[in-house]
């Protein structure tokens, strides 16, 4: 299974009336839903517009929660940087809503709440084996970045985007 990082698109208007937004597929290509079987996040999560903070929270959570995890996908590098950013600092309350089944209050809070609803229903219930994996996980060697991938993603295989030219250092965070 692959984590794909992708975000809903925000599109906005020049004074002259331009179209400005992103130039690479994301989920609002027809393509894009054919492949979602194939990712850890769910439809909903590909929903979530105007706060890619809580967009990436999910994707976290959603590749989280699948300890098989084979690939991190972005357009480039920097995006799998942030996620594992995130990881490494919000761990434990991934590990949390895993256990719990369910989206801690403050993010739930900035979400709509039929996404959240449905985001709820795809956790599939409380998974305390799997918090108390990403815990470990997230605690091991005293917190310590270096590795963190591999712990929480035994299978991981492939980090799958652009790491070249002003990328390159986000890529070099990612070795």
């Amino acid at each position: 299974r692959t984590c794909k990082l992708a975000f809903a698109p925000v599109w906005e208007l020049t004074a002259g009336g331009l179209r400005v937004g992103p130039n690479s597929s994301g989920p609002k290509d027809k393509s894009f839903s054919r492949l979602l079987p194939l990712y850890s996040t769910p439809e909903e999560g590909y929903t979530i517009a105007n706060d890619e903070l809580a967009a990436l929270y999910v994707h976290a959570l959603f590749a989280a929660r699948d300890r098989n995890l084979g690939i991190l996908e972005a357009n480039f590098v920097s995006l799998p940087a942030r996620l594992l950013a995130l990881v490494h600092r919000d761990g434990l309350q991934i590990a949390a809503d895993l256990e719990a089944g369910s989206l801690h209050a403050d993010l739930a809070a900035r979400l709509d709440p039929a996404t959240c609803q449905a985001l709820e229903q795809r956790l599939g219930g409380p998974n305390p084996e799997r918090a108390a994996q990403v815990r470990e996980a997230v605690l091991a060697n005293g917190g310590e970045k270096k590795g963190l991938a591999k712990r929480v993603w035994p299978d991981l295989q492939l980090v799958l985007a652009n790491g070249t030219g002003a990328f390159a250092t986000y890529a070099a965070r990612l070795r």
